[in-house]
């Protein structure tokens, strides 16, 4: 019994037909395994593209930290350097009321003006300088100046076996017009390149040659009732304290110290009366100065174009430039009768003369510092 027939596949279109499927066969094997291998490579890609993201951000992050820390330290040594500062400024303040081996006494001994050796504590010498309380000592080198309650002003020579010498006694000075100055309670010196500056109860602030016998006045006072309590002066400035007796008040008028031209007020329209004041230059170009009193005081002058003192909220004010300060002086009670004052100045129902006062003007203008805050 003949099976079914059997077709031939050893024909050449069937082979041909094999040949063919096999070879698209292994092309789409071939596109598959190139496609997987891309993917792969893609994937691979985006793995190392993500792994640098991370880093670039891990590390931007770190360096982000590292400055912020490091901005943190420079703050903090920042504050540390100015509460240095300040408390340098403090210290050469309290320690220049006391560097002096000379110390009025007591009001048992009113007038006695005595010479101690700092190192022994002994007694070197002693004398009744005055015929009043001694209200204030100033010491140059080897020059001692003294004042009294009196008005009178006294200049001694410490001598080699440790006494003093006195060389001048202010009882006969004269104006620089030849006039006869009052005596007022002395209230404080300070010894400056062209003289010796002082502050007494009167509208002026006077600068004594005692080579020459002169005295020199400048208006520290836009009113007739006042008197100074302070007076410091170095690094060409010249600092003064002003107390106005009408308000219970007191501000601060500096001056240049080689012309003595007066530059501007601090006044802070709170100040109470202002006994004792100094001040220094910072390198920043600011100025720090210390006030002391009712209150005691920080005040940082700005430098011209400032207009904050920090990071903190401190109080600004602006400075002032009173006319009246700027303009000559005016003698006060009984001198102005034999003072003829100057075209700048007016005269009251009273026929005493006084100096045009403007209280608007700006510090700014006359090149000093514009800005002032209260630490």
């Amino acid at each position: 019994m003949n099976g079914p027939a059997v077709k031939d596949m050893d024909s050449p279109l069937d082979l041909l037909v094999v040949v063919v499927v096999v070879v698209v066969v292994d092309i789409v094997v071939v596109v598959v395994v190139v496609v997987v291998v891309v993917v792969l490579v893609a994937e691979a890609v985006v793995v190392v593209v993500v792994v640098v993201i991370v880093v670039v951000v891990v590390v931007a992050e770190a360096v982000v930290i590292v400055e912020v820390a490091v901005m943190k330290v420079v703050v903090v040594v920042v504050v540390v350097a100015e509460a240095v500062e300040v408390v340098v400024v403090v210290v050469v303040f309290i320690a220049s009321l006391n560097q002096h081996c000379c110390t009025p006494t007591n009001v048992k001994d009113g007038g006695k003006l005595e010479l101690w050796n700092l190192e022994t504590g002994e007694n070197c010498f002693s004398t009744l300088a005055h015929d009043a309380s001694v209200t204030g000592i100033e010491v140059s080198g080897e020059t001692i100046y003294s004042s009294s309650a009196t008005g009178v002003i006294k200049v001694h020579q410490v001598r080699e076996d440790g006494s003093l010498a006195c060389l001048f006694v202010s009882d006969e000075v004269k104006t620089e017009h030849g006039r006869s100055l009052t005596p007022r309670h002395v209230r404080c010196m300070a010894e400056s390149p062209v003289g010796l500056l002082f502050g007494d109860d009167s509208r002026n602030l006077k600068l004594l040659d005692w080579k020459k016998g002169h005295v020199r006045k400048f208006p520290n006072h836009t009113s007739e009732f006042s008197s100074t309590d302070a007076v410091s002066c170095h690094d060409s400035y010249v600092f003064t304290s002003s107390y106005d007796l009408d308000d219970g008040l007191g501000y601060i008028n500096v001056w240049q110290g080689g012309s003595m031209t007066y530059q501007a007020t601090l006044d802070d329209r709170e100040t109470e009366r202002i006994m004792c004041v100094d001040f220094c230059l910072r390198p920043k170009g600011d100025i720090l100065v210390v006030s002391g009193g009712v209150d005691l005081k920080m005040w940082e002058i700005l430098p011209q174009g400032g207009s904050s003192a920090g990071p903190g909220d401190e109080e600004l004010i602006s400075l002032e430039f009173r006319q009246a300060l700027s303009l000559s002086a005016t003698d006060s009670d009984v001198e102005s009768e034999e003072d003829s004052g100057t075209d700048d100045e007016e005269e009251d129902e009273d026929g005493e003369r006084r100096a045009v006062q403007d209280g608007d003007g700006s510090a700014q203008q006359w090149g000093i510092l514009s800005w002032c805050s209260v630490l």
